[in-house]
């Protein structure tokens, strides 16, 4: 939990050093973590994933992809269609021993696609 807010704060504060407003929910709001507003009040919804480690938790790969079962082999089928392919998603790899955090932003589309392409 406590890394999940560390990743939240640290998009708000880049996203502040850009210009943009932005506040996060820490959780309390299904879909999304940070709002993001502009000087033109165009608001948008960011999902932040964060991790201390080289992995992120994403899911069973069920939430991004039709899988059959043949006997114990599992067969990928076609990738499904994301709920908000819009919607902006930010990966947050903290810096270890006070290094520098890493950011990699991608629409949700976009993540449905590489996580299928990797999995």
């Amino acid at each position: 939990m406590v890394v999940g807010q560390v990743g939240e704060y640290a998009v708000n504060g880049v996203l502040g050093k850009c210009g943009l407003i932005a506040t996060p929910f820490a959780g309390n709001v299904p879909g999304f973590d940070v709002l993001v507003v502009d000087d033109k009040l165009n608001c948008l919804p960011n999902q932040v994933k964060t991790s201390s480690g080289s992995q992120w938790i994403t899911g069973a790969p069920t939430k991004y992809v039709v899988v059959k079962k043949d006997g114990k082999r599992l067969i990928l089928g076609e990738t499904l269609t994301p709920k908000n392919p819009d919607l902006i998603r930010v990966y947050v790899s903290l810096g270890k021993n006070g290094g520098a955090d890493r950011f990699f932003v991608l629409m949700e589309r976009e993540f449905f696609t590489a996580i299928v392409t990797y999995l």
